[in-house]
């Protein structure tokens, strides 16, 4: 601001011989202007979210060994998710079931501190192992109640363009580890084996983008009719070890020579749809449909020179899934 404020000063006229009060005005003094300096800019967070999904998927097995098929028991999963926010900390709980609403296929848990957080998901799956070699596709093995334990700890990544709206995708990356009693067939030295329960680990560095979620958390708005994708991509190590019964030689004619494969391997999940996202008394619901491909796995990628895939079975599960969700 400019400091104007006029003085006075007493003066002689050499016209008129007497003394006369003059008016000075002075020179502008310039106030120090305050400079603004870059802030952190809030998010109008949600503090809640609930979601509720249904997906019907089939499975199809990519496999160097030709003639079996590994078919899941459930192929109907309903899920239901909450997460709530309290300032720096949050948590979530998830459960999916089957089409009995008692038949509890897995539950997981999530807590995070700022922009860190842990997920365990611990499932059981069943099903059977079957070929296609002699009629009727004959049941070779059944597998009850396989354990699956999927842990993954992830750092967020936000980038702010301006008040109240995030440049940019948001995402995550970190840590996955899975542990998998895992249905599978090998093939080796022209012998083909089948285990109901190898024991699966897997080490990967995990990408995870879920716009939708993260935006509808973060009070962002969504365009009322939008294309969504949603994409979990893990990439790292894996171990594959026959169970006892099929290192014994129990499931087979014959004893396998090796009983232990690894390789590098990717697992994920990817789901391209569309989206509806009306708002009711100042909160925004979205309504997705979309299809799901995922890579139940991981799927590994063999250096064998003998032309053996270790492991050999490889299963995509697909299909529609829809969703429902809101943040408040």
């Amino acid at each position: 601001m400019l400091d104007v404020t006029p003085t006075s000063s007493t003066i002689v006229s050499p016209d008129l011989g007497s003394t006369q009060e003059l008016v000075e005005t002075p020179a502008p003094v310039l106030a120090p202007i305050p400079i603004a300096t870059p802030v952190a800019i809030d998010e109008e967070v949600n503090n809640s979210f609930f979601s509720f999904g249904y997906s019907k998927r089939k499975n199809d097995a990519i496999t160097v060994t030709p003639g079996y098929e590994i078919q899941f028991e459930n192929s109907v999963f309903k899920q239901i998710q909450f997460t709530q926010e309290f300032q720096d900390i949050f948590i979530g709980l998830g459960v999916d079931v089957g089409d009995d609403v008692n038949d509890v296929l897995s539950v997981f848990g999530m807590i995070g501190i700022k922009e860190w957080s842990i997920l365990v998901e611990k499932s059981k799956i069943s099903g059977v192992i079957k070929t296609d070699f002699v009629k009727n596709n004959v049941v070779l093995s059944t597998f009850k109640d396989n354990k699956y334990t999927d842990v993954k700890i992830l750092r967020s990544f936000k980038q702010y363009n301006k008040p109240g709206e995030i440049a940019g995708t948001p995402s995550c990356i970190g840590f996955q580890f899975i542990n998998y009693e895992r249905p599978t067939v090998v093939k080796a030295q022209d012998i083909d084996y089948y285990d109901p329960k190898a024991k699966l680990k897997f080490y990967g560095f995990v990408f995870e983008l879920d716009t939708v979620k993260k935006k509808l958390s973060s009070g962002i708005k969504l365009d009322r009719h939008d294309w969504y994708f949603y994409n979990t991509t893990s990439f790292g190590y894996g171990t594959l070890e026959f169970s006892d019964q099929t290192r014994n030689g129990s499931k087979q004619l014959s004893k396998p020579i090796e009983s232990e494969y690894s390789s590098l391997g990717l697992n994920g999940e990817y789901e391209l749809g569309y989206l509806y996202a009306p708002t009711f008394w100042g909160n925004q619901a979205v309504l997705k449909v979309g299809y799901l491909f995922e890579v139940e796995g991981p799927l590994a990628f063999s250096f064998a020179e003998d032309g053996d895939v270790n492991p050999n079975e490889q299963i995509i599960n697909h299909g529609v899934n829809i969703t429902l969700a809101f943040a408040f």
